[in-house]
């Protein structure tokens, strides 16, 4: 008897284990048309909910950045006005500022509410579902939010990174500090 429940146990461990190691091969691809057919209903709410994903996702993101720049005290083109060019310089500075935390907070109320949102749409989607096919379109979100993102933290890497140099340019510093100390000995730390 013991045999026979070891057996059924160790089929459906393997079936379990086939079924997720192929929704994680097909999980941005395949997953998604086969839904799409077979419950239009459940594609829409899980559409939704990817669709929120990826705008919170997008807003967190463009939040990292703009913190960045107020902690390098860096400003992008955005929160630069053009008709303040015949204003001194730190009466810019104060209105550059004062642009990028309204902005800041400004991304923080979006923030708060794409997450009230999403987590009422995710409660609706997840209860209704099995453990199995939650866990399936959880990775499945998952994995396409993660790839939406990725080009954009690249993006807003390079923004930033332009934005620091030109900082250092104005305030002359014209090269990184590593490169002009070289180590005449031949100890290496």
């Amino acid at each position: 008897m013991f045999f026979f429940e070891y057996q059924g146990f160790k089929m459906s461990f393997f079936g379990l284990a086939f079924i997720l190691f192929y929704l994680k091969l097909s999980a941005g691809h395949g997953f998604y048309k086969n839904l799409r057919v077979a419950d239009p209903d459940l594609y829409n709410r899980v559409a939704t909910v990817e669709k929120l994903c990826k705008r919170l996702k997008k807003c967190q993101c463009n939040l990292n950045f703009l913190i960045k720049c107020r902690d390098g005290d860096v400003y992008p083109k955005f929160v630069k006005w053009k008709n303040t060019r015949y204003l001194e310089k730190n009466q810019k500075k104060k209105i550059f500022r004062r642009n990028l935390l309204n902005e800041i907070t400004l991304k923080h109320k979006t923030i708060r509410t794409l997450q009230a949102e999403l987590t009422n749409k995710e409660n609706d989607l997840y209860n209704s579902l099995n453990w199995i096919k939650g866990k399936a379109i959880r990775h499945s979100i998952n994995c396409s939010v993660k790839a939406y993102i990725k080009p954009i933290e690249t993006k807003l890497a390079r923004k930033i990174n332009i934005l620091f140099t030109e900082r250092d340019k104005i305030n002359g510093i014209t090269q990184n500090p590593n490169t002009i100390i070289t180590n005449l000995s031949s100890y290496v730390l």
